[in-house]
């Protein structure tokens, strides 16, 4: 009985290692539900030099795996118009090989995974193995990605950990009703069976990936660490040749032959002169001539 057990234990553990009956759960956590502006395929990263290095761990990311999604994410950019190389250190003694032709890239993007959290319960495995499969088995995985993005001289211009958790049900009857439901209800995108939630997965972390790199290169463009072309700035007066208008030269003072009269004074009749000011007012201090009031004689007197 114990054996019989033990054989069923293992084949469901088998059938549930290649995902047959199987209905996956995708949560996206930190970084993975932000908005993406840059879109997959588009031109943006063109002439550019960008490295993807991918940290390979056993227990968490073994080599294979790692250079499996370094080589995805290379194409992401490259289909963007970059120049890619991708490198999986390895080791304590690992030494880089030359990329780019030994020319620094623009972008280094730096990728470590590890798996926070991994449980399984027993005792749905138990009435899993008891039940035919009629009461599902919960597994439990809690990913996270720590993403850092380096400029052409070493500096951090981003980062960021991108966390997703993975919630697999195991049995034949919570896999036959949600595949029934994705055949009849569920749109393709919001399908649980098959592979919709690993393609929703890779739609959300390759585009958190080219957004940061989108804000990374505008981040070094400005701290001036990329062959970015500058824009020329607009003056106030526009240089010479440049849409300058005109100078148009004073007119010329007329000669005094031109004139009619020396001096340079245009001919016919002038302005008449004007009148010469009054006096001023006499001061009651002075003395007076009696010659000078008005309505005396001096010989009456």
């Amino acid at each position: 009985m114990r054996l019989c057990l033990l054989g069923v234990v293992i084949a469901t553990q088998g059938v549930l290692a290649t995902g047959c009956m199987s209905v996956r759960l995708y949560q996206p956590h930190r970084g993975l539900h932000r908005p993406v502006v840059v879109p997959k395929g588009d031109a943006t990263f063109a002439g550019m030099r960008i490295l993807v290095r991918c940290y390979a761990h056993e227990d968490h990311h073994p080599p294979d795996e790692a250079a499996e999604a370094c080589s995805k994410i290379a194409n992401e950019f490259t289909q963007a118009g970059a120049e890619t190389e991708w490198v999986v250190p390895s080791g304590l003694g690992y030494v880089e090989p030359k990329v780019f032709d030994g020319q620094p890239p623009d972008l280094t993007i730096a990728l470590e995974n590890k798996i926070e959290h991994d449980y399984s319960n027993p005792f749905t495995m138990v009435a899993c193995v008891f039940s035919a499969s009629l009461i599902p088995t919960v597994d439990e995985v809690t990913v996270a990605q720590r993403v850092m993005i380096l400029g052409r001289d070493g500096s951090v211009l981003q980062e960021d950990v991108l966390r997703a958790r993975f919630v697999t049900y195991f049995g034949f009857g919570v896999w036959s009703l949600n595949y029934l439901l994705d055949w009849f209800v569920r749109t393709k995108a919001d399908a649980l069976s098959g592979d919709a939630p690993k393609a929703n997965f890779s739609r959300d972390f390759y585009g958190q990936i080219r957004q940061m790199a989108y804000n990374a290169k505008v981040r070094s463009e400005i701290l001036g660490l990329t062959n970015a072309p500058a824009k020329k700035p607009r003056s106030a007066t526009p240089a010479a040749g440049e849409n300058a208008a005109p100078i148009r030269a004073p007119d010329a003072l007329p000669d005094d032959d031109q004139a009619g009269v020396t001096g340079g004074v245009p001919g016919g009749a002038g302005p008449e002169p004007a009148a010469p000011p009054p006096p001023p007012p006499a001061d009651p201090a002075d003395p007076v001539d009696p010659n000078t009031l008005p309505g005396l004689d001096p010989a009456d007197g």
